[in-house]
């Protein structure tokens, strides 16, 4: 009997270049959908089967080299009759819908029964970890910064008593570590979607997003905000109150200080894990729109006695 061989490329739905992560993925995706506890059409069986024994031998870098070696022509469609020694190694199980190794054939020394070792009695009696779910939750700057504890309620996917699978709303304790940083994860065991077949359930992971602050920019665990001074302020320093999570705080302005300018207050931003972050204050200087007549004068004997000028000749545009 000729045996159509199946492209097991095309049975996960991957590239032929793709990477086991990906390949792991989409069996599991799939596997899932077309798993007799779950999917009871009659095609579901028989596409389970084939899912598991392509599984099988992609999932393994020897076999699947193998695999690639001799089978470049199989996504064609082409029949194993023109492989020699095919139709006599693979055959069918009387009454079974599995195929099984005849260790009266060899192809090239290599024993392909390993190719297919566990694709046997597939069935329902095969169990899979739950898939595991993502969900993104917001949280303040001074939430992520002080650590803080949240109830949320989220829709998940439950097994009714009938045995199938329904959405639901489940409400979940959350506690926000102090320190945490913009696109960091929570992981929650075991919450995510049921096991199928006895299967334990998958983990539910949290993506953390702070929302905008009105005073801080955030940039990993560094903090940045802006500090306005007046032009003498910026040529004679000064001492000024800057805005940190925690309160004002005094900070000097050194004399000289240019405009956007970067003062570091060290471990003054977020209290990560692997470390604080800083806090930087950026100088924006400012100039009166409008002075008195005696502040003019001071400016205009400022000038006349003044030798700085911020333009050298070689920057004069003509």
């Amino acid at each position: 009997m000729s045996v159509k061989y199946q492209d097991y490329y095309q049975i996960l739905g991957v590239s032929r270049d793709a990477s086991n992560k990906e390949i792991q993925s989409s069996f599991r995706k799939a596997a899932r959908k077309y798993h007799p506890d779950v999917n009871k059409s009659p095609e579901a069986e028989e596409k389970f089967k084939l899912l598991n024994e392509a599984y099988e031998v992609l999932k393994d870098s020897e076999k699947r080299k193998l695999y690639d070696q001799f089978g470049s022509n199989w996504q064609s469609g082409q029949d194993s009759q023109k492989y020699p020694g095919w139709d006599d190694a693979f055959q069918r199980k009387e009454g079974s819908g599995n195929f099984y190794y005849s260790t009266n054939s060899n192809f090239d020394g290599f024993d392909f029964s390993d190719l297919f070792r566990g694709t046997q009695g597939f069935g329902g009696n095969s169990s899979f970890k739950g898939e595991d779910r993502e969900a993104d939750l917001t949280i303040t700057l001074e939430e992520a910064y002080n650590g803080t504890s949240k109830n949320i309620g989220l829709h998940v996917l439950e097994e009714g008593s009938n045995g199938r699978l329904k959405q639901a709303q489940k409400q979940y304790d959350i506690k926000i570590p102090k320190g945490s940083l913009d696109g960091s994860k929570i992981r929650l065991k075991g919450q995510g979607s049921p096991g199928i077949g006895g299967g334990p359930a998958g983990d539910l992971y949290l993506n953390l997003n702070i929302a905008p602050h009105e005073n801080f920019q955030i940039d990993g665990a560094d903090l940045i905000t802006q500090i306005k001074i007046s032009p003498w302020e910026a040529i004679l320093g000064t001492k000024v109150y800057v805005p940190t999570i925690n309160g004002k705080i005094k900070m000097n302005i050194p004399p000289g200080t240019q405009s956007e300018q970067r003062l570091r207050l060290r471990g003054k931003g977020i209290p990560a894990k692997s470390g604080p972050g800083n806090l930087y204050i950026v100088t924006k200087i400012v100039i009166p729109k409008v002075i008195s007549s005696e502040e003019k004068k001071l400016v205009e004997q400022l000038a006349e006695k003044s030798s700085f000028t911020p333009r050298t000749d070689n920057h004069v545009f003509v």
